[in-house]
């Protein structure tokens, strides 16, 4: 919130040492100049931050200074998402970093994620492939059967989307992000090739339905 020219309600979580971070909540703010730098003047501020036995060290502070400097630097580092970043920076995480190395859960089950996508991209198919030749032929269309291959696509994105987060705090359900896919393209794959050749498949009557009864056929 600003108000005449100050913030207030200033929260700063300072993370330019990874293994000491300190967070500084304080009453109001004010942007200054000290010695050509930029600097917040923090008031009635509350610093907090673990020792080295990890317990917590609170200081107050009617007044205290903020440089930023650090954070008006045009060559500093971009903090990317999961997402921007490159296959092999989500494998190979920067252990020096301290935000990679406290999303390194959320990079590998984004790494998995984007591997398996291709997979998705089978599945489908698929379900598209059997939403036209899953049955017989129908001259009522196909809807019944393009409705159970809409939802059944749309339930294994919502699968697929649940792992990945599930993934992102628990590394061993990695392994159901291929899991799923594959297990669904196994089984369509098996009904395709098993019995696809039987779909839509008439049984002929009997040759004896065509004979007379001296043993000739009509």
């Amino acid at each position: 919130e600003q108000a005449g020219g100050e913030l207030r309600g200033v929260l700063i979580s300072d993370m330019t040492d990874p293994e000491n971070p300190t967070d500084i909540l304080a009453r109001s703010a004010a942007l200054i100049e000290v010695e050509g730098s930029p600097t917040l003047l923090l008031r009635d501020a509350t610093s907090q931050q673990l020792d080295a036995n990890n317990q917590l060290s609170i200081l107050e502070f009617d007044q205290y200074l903020f440089d930023l400097t650090d954070f008006m630097k045009e060559d500093s580092d971009l903090v990317l998402k999961a997402s921007d970043k490159y296959l092999y920076e989500l494998f190979f995480v920067d252990r020096t970093n301290y935000f990679e190395l406290k999303e390194i859960d959320s990079l590998l089950a984004e790494a998995h994620s984007r591997l398996t996508t291709p997979l998705l991209n089978i599945v489908m198919t698929l379900l598209a492939i059997f939403a036209v030749l899953g049955g017989d032929f129908s001259r009522k269309g196909y809807s019944k059967r393009i409705g159970w291959a809409t939802g059944g696509a749309i339930g294994v994105l919502i699968v697929q989307l649940v792992l990945q987060s599930a993934a992102a705090n628990d590394p061993a359900l990695n392994v159901l992000q291929w899991l799923v896919p594959l297990g669904i393209i196994a089984i369509l794959s098996y009904i395709y090739f098993a019995r696809g050749r039987h779909l839509g498949k008439v049984d002929r009557p009997p040759l004896e339905l065509f004979r007379n009864p001296t043993g000739a056929t009509s």
